[in-house]
């Protein structure tokens, strides 16, 4: 059985990846990012399973995983305007290369192509 303990540390974990998520996606590095988002996409579902049929609480809540926070939440989170500009670009990048929008690529069951920028 997880302890709250354990479970703090893997909600903190997961906040980690998501914001190093972000930091790839504010460096113009886009490369294998959606993928990248999907695995974390299922980390964040399965988070929020373990909190609703165990005891377990949210002492530490973990981010949502999305590329559209608002301007302030990625300054908070450190991001300079041109970073929040490049996480930005990430969106136009995925409509351009996939056809669809970065919320329908994480939906998919089949993996996405890694496109070189």
């Amino acid at each position: 059985m997880l302890t709250q303990k354990e479970f703090n540390k893997f909600v903190e974990n997961y906040n980690a990846d998501y914001l190093y998520l972000l930091t790839r996606a504010s460096s113009g590095f886009y490369e294998c990012l959606i993928t990248s988002a999907r695995v974390l996409k299922d980390l964040y579902t399965m988070i929020c399973k373990i909190h609703e049929v165990t005891s377990l609480e949210f002492e530490i809540v973990p981010y949502p995983l999305t590329f559209r926070a608002s301007d302030e939440t990625l300054a908070q989170f450190g991001f300079s305007r041109d970073q929040i500009e490049n996480i930005r670009g990430f969106l136009q990048f995925v409509k351009r290369t996939q056809g669809k929008e970065v919320e329908e690529c994480l939906e998919e069951d089949m993996p996405a192509r890694c496109i070189r920028k």
